[in-house]
């Protein structure tokens, strides 16, 4: 279930977040970087306010990270590819190492896992965006 499942959330929460929420508020505000910011925002949020301040953190770095491949690639498809190996290490790890529900539903975060979460999204940010590059991949938007 997790091999066949995994993508197609993931793929679902990019086009959502990045495709749908990112281009709506890059015009409705002019900005990609208030665009980025606030669906980034609003995908921390859609992934646990209630949960501890180190998890949302976390996930509204993800958020950003996984809203400038967007930009500097033209598409969502790096940052879908993101996403599912992120999705799929998490819960590759929790199922050798503890249950699903860690996963599903982190509790007790910890300051300490956002440098390797980070490090792990920013190498992947460097990767993607230098395959695009050496593959001549245009980015064009319209100036609002």
């Amino acid at each position: 279930m997790v091999l066949i499942l995994t993508p197609l959330r993931a793929a679902g929460e990019e086009f959502a977040f990045r495709g749908y929420l990112m281009q709506a508020f890059g015009g409705a505000f002019g900005s990609r970087v208030v665009a980025v910011l606030l669906s980034s925002l609003l995908f921390a949020l859609a992934h646990g306010v209630g949960r501890d301040l180190p998890i949302f953190v976390d996930r509204f770095a993800f958020g950003l990270v996984a809203g400038a491949p967007v930009i500097l690639t033209g598409g969502l498809e790096a940052g879908i590819a993101m996403h599912v190996l992120n999705n799929f290490l998490a819960f590759g790890l929790a199922l050798a190492f503890t249950d699903m529900s860690s996963a599903l539903n982190p509790t007790g975060g910890t300051w300490w896992s956002l440098p390797g979460t980070l490090t792990q999204s920013l190498v992947y940010l460097a990767l993607a965006t230098r395959v695009a590059r050496r593959m001549g991949l245009a980015t064009t938007h319209t100036p609002a």
